[in-house]
Protein backbone atom coordinates (compact mmCIF):
# COMPACT_ATOMS: atom_id res chain seq x y z
CA UNK A 1 0.00 0.00 0.00
CA UNK A 2 1.58 3.66 -1.19
CA UNK A 3 2.09 5.72 1.82
CA UNK A 4 0.63 9.71 2.07
CA UNK A 5 3.21 12.51 1.28
CA UNK A 6 2.30 13.92 4.71
CA UNK A 7 0.57 13.08 8.25
CA UNK A 8 -0.86 14.78 10.69
CA UNK A 9 -0.34 14.18 14.66
CA UNK A 10 -3.33 13.59 16.95
CA UNK A 11 -2.47 13.71 20.59
CA UNK A 12 -3.96 11.59 23.14
CA UNK A 13 -6.34 9.69 20.38
CA UNK A 14 -6.17 6.14 18.83
CA UNK A 15 -5.44 7.37 15.76
CA UNK A 16 -1.84 8.62 16.06
CA UNK A 17 -0.95 10.19 12.46
CA UNK A 18 -3.45 10.21 9.74
CA UNK A 19 -2.97 11.85 6.52
CA UNK A 20 -2.89 15.29 6.33
CA UNK A 21 -5.91 16.34 4.02
CA UNK A 22 -8.25 13.93 6.43
CA UNK A 23 -10.56 15.83 9.03
CA UNK A 24 -10.56 14.30 12.59
CA UNK A 25 -14.11 15.02 14.05
CA UNK A 26 -16.30 14.11 16.90
CA UNK A 27 -18.47 11.26 16.26
CA UNK A 28 -21.55 13.64 17.09
CA UNK A 29 -20.34 15.81 14.07
CA UNK A 30 -20.57 12.65 11.36
CA UNK A 31 -23.44 11.02 12.72
CA UNK A 32 -26.68 11.38 14.28
CA UNK A 33 -28.70 9.18 16.04
CA UNK A 34 -32.20 8.01 15.25
CA UNK A 35 -34.40 7.66 17.98
CA UNK A 36 -37.52 6.21 16.26
CA UNK A 37 -40.07 4.01 18.51
CA UNK A 38 -41.64 1.37 17.25
CA UNK A 39 -44.87 2.84 18.59
CA UNK A 40 -47.28 2.81 16.54
CA UNK A 41 -45.45 -0.30 15.27
CA UNK A 42 -43.60 0.20 12.21
CA UNK A 43 -42.29 -3.09 11.75
CA UNK A 44 -42.25 -6.77 13.79
CA UNK A 45 -38.93 -7.96 12.36
CA UNK A 46 -36.62 -8.21 14.64
CA UNK A 47 -32.91 -7.38 14.24
CA UNK A 48 -30.38 -9.21 16.39
CA UNK A 49 -26.77 -7.97 16.61
CA UNK A 50 -23.54 -9.28 17.68
CA UNK A 51 -19.82 -9.14 17.46
CA UNK A 52 -19.39 -11.88 15.41
CA UNK A 53 -22.46 -11.80 13.24
CA UNK A 54 -22.94 -8.06 12.56
CA UNK A 55 -26.87 -7.35 12.30
CA UNK A 56 -29.13 -10.51 11.42
CA UNK A 57 -32.62 -11.09 12.00
CA UNK A 58 -32.98 -12.32 15.35
CA UNK A 59 -34.20 -15.77 13.71
CA UNK A 60 -30.89 -16.29 12.21
CA UNK A 61 -28.44 -15.59 15.42
CA UNK A 62 -26.03 -18.23 16.02
CA UNK A 63 -24.94 -17.34 19.79
CA UNK A 64 -27.18 -19.17 22.10
CA UNK A 65 -28.16 -16.42 25.49
CA UNK A 66 -29.11 -13.00 25.43
CA UNK A 67 -32.32 -11.31 25.83
CA UNK A 68 -34.96 -13.31 24.36
CA UNK A 69 -37.41 -11.48 21.83
CA UNK A 70 -40.09 -9.27 23.20
CA UNK A 71 -43.95 -9.61 22.56
CA UNK A 72 -44.75 -6.09 23.09
CA UNK A 73 -43.27 -4.72 20.20
CA UNK A 74 -43.90 -1.23 21.14
CA UNK A 75 -41.20 -1.80 23.66
CA UNK A 76 -38.66 -1.99 20.81
CA UNK A 77 -37.25 1.12 18.54
CA UNK A 78 -36.89 1.07 14.52
CA UNK A 79 -33.32 0.54 12.48
CA UNK A 80 -33.21 1.70 9.00
CA UNK A 81 -31.91 0.73 6.04
CA UNK A 82 -27.72 1.50 6.37
CA UNK A 83 -27.97 2.26 9.87
CA UNK A 84 -24.81 2.01 11.71
CA UNK A 85 -26.04 -0.16 14.96
CA UNK A 86 -23.85 -0.14 18.07
CA UNK A 87 -25.00 -2.07 21.25
CA UNK A 88 -23.94 0.50 23.68
CA UNK A 89 -23.22 -2.89 26.27
CA UNK A 90 -20.76 -4.40 24.45
CA UNK A 91 -19.40 -2.28 21.48
CA UNK A 92 -15.82 -2.48 23.34
CA UNK A 93 -16.10 -6.38 21.83
CA UNK A 94 -16.94 -5.27 18.55
CA UNK A 95 -20.82 -5.33 18.77
CA UNK A 96 -21.84 -3.10 16.00
CA UNK A 97 -22.61 -3.41 12.60
CA UNK A 98 -24.95 -2.09 9.57
CA UNK A 99 -28.50 -3.46 8.98
CA UNK A 100 -29.41 -4.37 5.45
CA UNK A 101 -33.38 -3.84 6.67
CA UNK A 102 -35.96 -2.06 8.06
CA UNK A 103 -36.29 -3.36 11.77
CA UNK A 104 -36.95 -3.88 15.33
CA UNK A 105 -33.66 -3.19 17.81
CA UNK A 106 -33.57 -3.39 21.25
CA UNK A 107 -33.55 0.07 23.34
CA UNK A 108 -29.26 -1.05 24.07
CA UNK A 109 -28.70 -0.51 20.57
CA UNK A 110 -28.00 2.88 19.22
CA UNK A 111 -29.27 3.46 15.63
CA UNK A 112 -26.56 6.29 13.62
CA UNK A 113 -26.86 7.43 10.35
CA UNK A 114 -24.88 9.84 8.94
CA UNK A 115 -25.67 13.80 9.22
CA UNK A 116 -24.40 14.21 5.14
CA UNK A 117 -24.75 11.18 3.06
CA UNK A 118 -21.96 12.63 0.43
CA UNK A 119 -19.24 13.24 3.47
CA UNK A 120 -19.94 9.59 4.70
CA UNK A 121 -19.69 5.76 4.09
CA UNK A 122 -21.15 3.75 6.93
CA UNK A 123 -19.34 0.87 5.59
CA UNK A 124 -16.11 2.68 6.17
CA UNK A 125 -17.13 3.70 9.66
CA UNK A 126 -18.27 0.13 10.43
CA UNK A 127 -14.67 -1.17 9.98
CA UNK A 128 -13.40 1.27 12.81
CA UNK A 129 -15.97 0.34 15.08
CA UNK A 130 -14.74 -3.37 14.32
CA UNK A 131 -11.22 -2.48 15.11
CA UNK A 132 -9.75 -3.42 18.24
CA UNK A 133 -7.62 -0.68 18.88
CA UNK A 134 -10.62 1.57 18.29
CA UNK A 135 -12.64 -0.71 21.04
CA UNK A 136 -9.75 -0.42 23.58
CA UNK A 137 -9.98 2.88 23.43
CA UNK A 138 -13.44 3.14 24.55
CA UNK A 139 -12.68 1.23 27.96
CA UNK A 140 -12.65 4.44 29.94
CA UNK A 141 -16.11 5.81 28.81
CA UNK A 142 -18.19 2.22 30.35
CA UNK A 143 -19.88 2.38 33.48
CA UNK A 144 -19.91 -1.56 34.62
CA UNK A 145 -17.54 -3.99 33.58
CA UNK A 146 -17.63 -8.48 32.88
CA UNK A 147 -15.09 -8.95 30.94
CA UNK A 148 -12.79 -12.02 29.73
CA UNK A 149 -9.65 -11.61 27.45
CA UNK A 150 -9.41 -14.23 24.64
CA UNK A 151 -5.73 -15.70 23.68
CA UNK A 152 -6.40 -13.28 20.31
CA UNK A 153 -6.54 -10.45 22.88
CA UNK A 154 -10.24 -10.15 21.97
CA UNK A 155 -12.81 -8.95 24.91
CA UNK A 156 -15.83 -11.32 25.27
CA UNK A 157 -18.86 -11.38 27.55
CA UNK A 158 -18.56 -7.50 27.89
CA UNK A 159 -21.08 -5.35 29.72
CA UNK A 160 -19.93 -2.10 29.70
CA UNK A 161 -22.60 0.19 29.16
CA UNK A 162 -21.64 3.77 27.18
CA UNK A 163 -23.84 6.46 26.94
CA UNK A 164 -24.16 7.96 23.63
CA UNK A 165 -23.35 11.57 25.21
CA UNK A 166 -19.64 9.70 25.73
CA UNK A 167 -19.51 8.03 22.80
CA UNK A 168 -20.54 11.32 20.82
CA UNK A 169 -17.35 12.70 21.49
CA UNK A 170 -15.03 9.83 20.56
CA UNK A 171 -13.12 11.67 17.13
CA UNK A 172 -13.05 9.42 14.36
CA UNK A 173 -10.98 10.41 11.01
CA UNK A 174 -13.46 11.73 8.16
CA UNK A 175 -11.22 10.91 5.27
CA UNK A 176 -12.93 12.44 1.91
CA UNK A 177 -16.46 10.38 0.79
CA UNK A 178 -14.29 8.94 -2.68
CA UNK A 179 -11.47 7.93 -0.58
CA UNK A 180 -13.85 6.27 1.60
CA UNK A 181 -15.27 4.60 -1.01
CA UNK A 182 -12.19 3.07 -2.13
CA UNK A 183 -11.25 2.16 1.38
CA UNK A 184 -14.21 0.21 1.47
CA UNK A 185 -13.92 -1.29 -1.84
CA UNK A 186 -10.25 -2.44 -1.05
CA UNK A 187 -11.02 -4.16 2.35
CA UNK A 188 -14.16 -6.33 0.43
CA UNK A 189 -11.93 -7.34 -2.05
CA UNK A 190 -9.14 -8.34 0.42
CA UNK A 191 -12.03 -9.77 2.53
CA UNK A 192 -13.37 -11.59 -0.17
CA UNK A 193 -9.70 -13.16 -1.00
CA UNK A 194 -9.23 -14.28 2.31
CA UNK A 195 -12.20 -16.00 2.83
CA UNK A 196 -11.69 -18.58 -0.42
CA UNK A 197 -8.49 -19.09 0.84
CA UNK A 198 -9.90 -20.01 4.25
CA UNK A 199 -12.70 -22.04 2.75
CA UNK A 200 -10.27 -23.76 0.53
CA UNK A 201 -7.89 -24.74 3.22
CA UNK A 202 -10.98 -26.07 5.66
CA UNK A 203 -11.68 -28.48 2.45
CA UNK A 204 -8.23 -29.45 2.74
CA UNK A 205 -8.32 -29.71 6.34
CA UNK A 206 -11.89 -32.02 6.23
CA UNK A 207 -10.08 -34.05 3.72
CA UNK A 208 -6.90 -34.49 5.76
CA UNK A 209 -8.67 -35.71 8.67
CA UNK A 210 -10.63 -37.97 6.56
CA UNK A 211 -7.18 -39.78 5.59
CA UNK A 212 -6.01 -39.68 9.27
CA UNK A 213 -9.04 -41.59 10.18
CA UNK A 214 -9.02 -43.81 7.31
CA UNK A 215 -5.29 -44.53 8.70
CA UNK A 216 -6.02 -44.67 12.24
CA UNK A 217 -8.68 -47.23 11.47
CA UNK A 218 -6.72 -49.45 9.15
CA UNK A 219 -3.56 -49.81 11.39
CA UNK A 220 -5.89 -50.60 14.88
CA UNK A 221 -8.00 -53.21 12.78
CA UNK A 222 -5.57 -54.49 10.22
CA UNK A 223 -2.34 -53.93 11.70
CA UNK A 224 0.64 -52.92 9.70
CA UNK A 225 2.62 -55.64 8.74
CA UNK A 226 0.13 -57.45 6.04
CA UNK A 227 -0.70 -60.25 8.23
CA UNK A 228 -3.77 -62.33 6.82
CA UNK A 229 -7.04 -61.79 7.83
CA UNK A 230 -10.15 -63.49 9.58
CA UNK A 231 -13.60 -62.53 10.54
CA UNK A 232 -13.92 -61.02 13.92
CA UNK A 233 -17.53 -61.59 14.20
CA UNK A 234 -17.35 -58.27 15.32
CA UNK A 235 -19.65 -55.93 13.09
CA UNK A 236 -17.94 -52.87 13.70
CA UNK A 237 -14.84 -54.43 13.47
CA UNK A 238 -14.87 -56.47 10.79
CA UNK A 239 -12.28 -58.32 9.75
CA UNK A 240 -9.03 -58.73 11.69
CA UNK A 241 -5.40 -60.58 11.31
CA UNK A 242 -5.51 -64.12 11.73
CA UNK A 243 -3.15 -64.08 14.81
CA UNK A 244 -5.15 -61.30 16.63
CA UNK A 245 -8.05 -62.16 19.40
CA UNK A 246 -11.12 -60.01 19.84
CA UNK A 247 -12.29 -60.26 23.28
CA UNK A 248 -14.55 -58.33 25.87
CA UNK A 249 -13.46 -54.68 27.23
CA UNK A 250 -14.09 -56.36 30.66
CA UNK A 251 -11.25 -59.07 30.34
CA UNK A 252 -8.90 -56.02 29.30
CA UNK A 253 -9.33 -53.66 31.62
CA UNK A 254 -10.66 -52.70 35.27
CA UNK A 255 -12.08 -49.96 36.44
CA UNK A 256 -10.50 -47.67 39.19
CA UNK A 257 -12.59 -46.25 41.85
CA UNK A 258 -9.93 -44.59 44.16
CA UNK A 259 -10.91 -41.55 45.37
CA UNK A 260 -9.39 -38.24 45.80
CA UNK A 261 -9.16 -38.38 49.79
CA UNK A 262 -6.09 -35.88 50.28
CA UNK A 263 -7.87 -33.46 47.68
CA UNK A 264 -4.48 -32.22 46.97
CA UNK A 265 -4.67 -33.40 42.71
CA UNK A 266 -5.14 -31.29 39.80
CA UNK A 267 -9.13 -30.65 38.99
CA UNK A 268 -9.09 -31.90 34.68
CA UNK A 269 -12.26 -31.66 32.97
CA UNK A 270 -12.72 -33.27 28.99
CA UNK A 271 -12.10 -31.16 25.76
CA UNK A 272 -12.87 -32.29 22.78
CA UNK A 273 -10.04 -30.92 21.06
CA UNK A 274 -7.82 -31.15 23.54
CA UNK A 275 -8.25 -34.12 25.40
CA UNK A 276 -7.93 -34.08 29.09
CA UNK A 277 -6.95 -30.68 30.49
CA UNK A 278 -7.03 -29.01 33.22
CA UNK A 279 -10.08 -27.38 34.83
CA UNK A 280 -9.01 -23.98 34.87
CA UNK A 281 -7.49 -24.18 31.22
CA UNK A 282 -11.11 -24.98 30.28
CA UNK A 283 -13.13 -22.13 32.04
CA UNK A 284 -12.84 -18.86 33.74
CA UNK A 285 -15.10 -20.30 36.37
CA UNK A 286 -14.68 -21.71 39.96
CA UNK A 287 -15.79 -25.89 40.61
CA UNK A 288 -19.42 -26.47 41.00
CA UNK A 289 -18.02 -28.12 43.81
CA UNK A 290 -16.03 -26.74 46.82
CA UNK A 291 -15.30 -30.28 48.09
CA UNK A 292 -13.29 -32.36 46.22
CA UNK A 293 -12.85 -34.99 48.15
CA UNK A 294 -15.49 -37.34 46.52
CA UNK A 295 -13.94 -36.45 42.74
CA UNK A 296 -12.30 -39.81 41.40
CA UNK A 297 -8.55 -39.68 41.58
CA UNK A 298 -6.69 -40.57 37.66
CA UNK A 299 -3.13 -41.01 37.11
CA UNK A 300 -0.99 -41.68 34.21
CA UNK A 301 -1.39 -44.68 31.46
CA UNK A 302 -4.95 -44.73 32.53
CA UNK A 303 -7.76 -44.78 29.98
CA UNK A 304 -10.87 -42.61 31.35
CA UNK A 305 -14.31 -43.06 29.32
CA UNK A 306 -16.79 -40.25 29.66
CA UNK A 307 -19.87 -42.36 30.37
CA UNK A 308 -22.16 -39.63 29.08
CA UNK A 309 -20.29 -39.17 25.64
CA UNK A 310 -18.46 -42.32 25.39
CA UNK A 311 -20.42 -43.00 21.71
CA UNK A 312 -18.80 -39.83 20.43
CA UNK A 313 -15.03 -41.09 20.91
CA UNK A 314 -14.75 -39.24 24.58
CA UNK A 315 -12.28 -41.90 25.32
CA UNK A 316 -8.15 -40.47 26.56
CA UNK A 317 -5.21 -42.15 27.66
CA UNK A 318 -3.84 -40.35 30.25
CA UNK A 319 -0.02 -39.08 29.74
CA UNK A 320 0.35 -36.07 32.28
Amino acid sequence: MKHYEDYQTLKDNWLGDIPSHWDALRIKRIFQERKERNNPIVTDFILSLTAKQGVVPVAEKEVSGGNKPKDDLTLYNVARENDLLVNCMNVVSGAAGVSKWVGAISPVYYALYPREDNRCNVWYYHRIFRLITFQRSLLGLGKGILMHESSTGKLNTVRMRISMDYLNNVVLPVPPKDEQDQIVRYLDWQLSKINKMISAKRKQIARLNEHLLFAVNEAVTHGINGTPLKNSDVFWMGDIPENWQAIKIKWLFDETNERNDECNAELLTFSRKRGLIPFTEASDKEPSASDLSNYRLVKPGQLLENRMQAWSGMFICVTR
